[in-house]
């Protein structure tokens, strides 16, 4: 029984099921996230007025890792 145990569980490494982190790839720019942030802070507009303007913020995939930019 020795033999046929190390025989599966060589076979096993063959049909071992891929990482979800490792089933898909994207190139650089392929994949990208984004959103508009509303600040609880008072932003300077110019010329004395204050706001709350949106700010665009975006997040890019590159080798299936999530970078912020």
């Amino acid at each position: 029984m020795t033999v046929f145990f190390e025989r599966v569980q060589q076979l096993r490494l063959l049909f071992k099921p891929v990482g979800p982190a490792t089933r898909t790839a994207y190139q650089p720019g392929e994949l990208a996230h984004r959103g508009l942030w509303f600040p609880p802070a008072d932003v300077l507009l110019g010329l004395g007025h204050v706001g709350h303007p949106p700010l665009m913020v975006g997040s890019a995939a590159i080798r299936g890792i999530w970078q912020r930019r």
